[in-house]
């Protein structure tokens, strides 16, 4: 009887340890969310035209099939700011028209007009060069590799940053809650345990 109380007590241990690693897993994964979510806020909010950026990584969504079959439309790309000598011919780059549309295409030639980078541009799935030639500082960043699919479920998590971190506040409120009730739960517990011991050697010693 006494091993198999010690086992219960052993596994119910394990357990709460295990619950406790997970919330803070949890918490910590939601606050990271939180923080990045709040990053993209404010840098949409100071820059509605341009791209947020985590530490000169950027994403977007795919809506042309210019890039096709390299990117496919509503695939989640990821670019990085970078510097034009880090741009070799080869290379897929985000870009800012003229028009202010934002494109992302191949580099196929690479000239120089007064110390910066002049790009000509191609979308793989394109038959002709692009007509604009594109400045180095008309670039969001350069690709880096993409997510297949998920660009179009990005775009609109992008669109709605602030409910986002709204929501997560909420969840984590919620976490902190529910943990401090069992905090509180368990201290009574030992409370009454600790009191009918303590009585319970007290009727003893009479």
């Amino acid at each position: 009887m006494k091993y198999q109380i010690d086992k219960i007590t052993r596994q119910i241990k394990i357990e709460k340890a295990i619950r406790k690693v997970l919330t803070i897993l949890v918490l910590v994964l939601l606050s990271i969310l939180l923080i990045i979510n709040l990053i993209m806020l404010k840098q949409t909010a100071s820059d509605p035209e341009g791209l947020p950026y985590i530490y000169n990584i950027s994403f977007l969504n795919i809506i042309s099939e210019s890039m096709m079959p390299t990117i496919n439309v509503n695939d989640l790309i990821i670019i990085k700011r970078c510097n034009q000598d880090e741009i070799k011919v080869g290379d897929i780059i985000t870009y800012k028209k003229d028009d202010n549309s934002t494109v992302t295409h191949r580099v196929v030639k690479i000239d120089a007009i007064a110390g910066e980078n002049i790009y000509t541009t191609k979308g793989d799935n394109n038959n002709v060069q692009d007509e604009e030639l594109i400045r180095h500082s008309q670039l969001y960043g350069k690709y880096l590799f993409k997510v297949k699919a998920v660009g179009k479920l990005a775009s609109e998590i992008q669109k709605n940053n602030g409910l986002i971190s709204i929501v997560i506040i909420v969840i984590i409120f919620i976490i902190l809650k529910n943990s401090n009730d069992k905090r509180r739960e368990e201290r009574k517990r030992i409370r009454e345990k600790y009191d009918i011991k303590k009585k319970r050697d007290e009727y003893n010693k009479k």
